[in-house]
């Protein structure tokens, strides 16, 4: 399991493109030669949405013909990533790719999309994981939380169903035997 998600980790928030490649006669041809959309495969103002749009800010000079954001959501990602990896392999769409690309094909929802359907190009950020109760909470360590969710069922919010972080409460629930409920908010 920790095997698991430590490829997990990695492969998390990878940015990757389908792109072709290319044969000695389009070597002479400069990148890119039209408008660029990066696909965010999860709703605006969301972690992915706020690096892929810091990027994009950041590479605008680069990007003479324009490069934009263009959030693709539903099925948990699922939607969005599908487009990247169906578009045409001519660098004209880059696509945001997280931990869910691995996850999705084991919860029925992966609409047939593999890793291998893309090709990484840069990794942008990897982002650790916290359990965080309310300030008035009687819970001031993880120990207390886990002890009390032995004896009570604990509801802990997590991205949704099959997302990484909704794993991760799972498997924190098996491995402490207590009443966890991963719940998406």
């Amino acid at each position: 399991m920790k095997k698991l998600l430590v490829l997990l980790v990695l492969l998390s928030l990878v940015l990757g493109s389908a792109f072709a490649q290319g044969s000695a006669e389009t070597a002479t041809v400069s990148y890119p030669t039209g408008p660029v959309s990066v696909i965010v495969p999860y709703s605006a103002g969301g972690g992915t949405d706020l690096v892929a749009r810091a990027l994009v800010d950041a590479a605008k000079g680069s990007f003479p013909k324009n490069i934009s954001v263009e959030n693709r959501t539903g099925g948990g990602g699922a939607v969005g990533m599908s487009y990247g990896a169906n578009a045409k392999p001519d660098g004209s769409v880059i696509t945001m790719i997280t931990v869910e690309l691995v996850t999705l094909p084991h919860t029925g929802t992966g609409a047939g999309l593999y890793y291998d359907q893309f090709k990484p190009i840069m990794m942008v950020n990897s982002a650790y994981s916290a359990v965080t109760v309310q300030a008035n909470s009687p819970y001031n360590t993880l120990k207390e939380f886990l002890d009390a969710a032995k004896t009570k069922t604990m509801r802990v919010g997590n991205s949704g169903v099959g997302a990484i972080w909704h794993l991760a409460a799972a498997g924190l629930g098996k491995s402490a035997k207590s009443l966890i409920q991963p719940y998406p908010v």
